[in-house]
């Protein structure tokens, strides 16, 4: 394969995972919801699988049919609690889409921080400068690896630049020096560091 859609495919693989993990706590609450449901009302009225999941998600959206159950107590907390629960569970959903929405435009820096973290034996390249602005262009178009550039310079002309050729590149524009960075890159899974900033004093610091 092409490494260029190799690549690509990758990205988008990733980008999928970044999505699952916005909607894990959504995913999470309605399958805890559904599940105490539906073994209540199998239990409780003898009702099928599926008619059990049915009913409860009607129960949720307080759209279910069934009879109040005055005999029972514990199905009571149910009628009372679970349309509570899909309110929760509604606004859980517009915010579990607020974070997918911030999680995949690639130029906030929520993606590329999403992004770095799920990189894996890759190549952190501190500094875009002239260096390293070369070397970021060479490693695209002659290697394969996975690649998360850290800087913290502001510089328009050059970020447009980077946006034709990286695509696929997390871009973390903060001060490499403070450790918590370095985490954000994923340096305890990195192979290696490639330290290309302009100022060799810095670059010792690193070191």
């Amino acid at each position: 394969m092409n490494p260029r859609y190799r690549r690509i495919l990758i990205v988008y693989w990733k980008e999928v995972l970044i999505r699952i993990k916005a909607f894990r706590s959504f995913i999470l609450l309605v399958s805890s919801v559904l599940t105490i449901g539906c073994i209540s009302l199998i239990i409780k009225r003898g009702f099928s699988v599926p008619l059990a999941l049915y009913e409860s998600l009607r129960l949720l959206f307080m759209a279910s049919d069934l009879e109040y159950p005055s005999d029972d107590p514990y199905l009571q907390i149910i009628w009372i609690v679970f349309p509570l629960l899909g309110l929760i569970i509604i606004g859980n959903g517009f915010a579990a889409m607020g974070s997918v929405l911030k999680y995949g435009d690639r130029t906030t820096q929520e993606w590329n921080r999403e992004m770095a973290k799920l990189m894996k034996n890759h190549i952190i390249i501190v500094g875009i400068g002239n260096v390293g602005l070369k070397v970021l262009k060479q490693m695209i178009k002659r290697r394969e690896d996975d690649i998360v550039v850290i800087d913290d310079e502001d510089d328009s002309n050059r970020e447009e630049e980077l946006l034709q050729i990286k695509k696929d590149i997390p871009l973390i524009q903060m001060d490499a020096t403070r450790e918590d960075v370095l985490e954000m890159a994923g340096v305890r899974e990195a192979c290696c560091i490639l330290l290309l900033i302009d100022n060799d004093l810095v670059n010792m610091r690193l070191h």
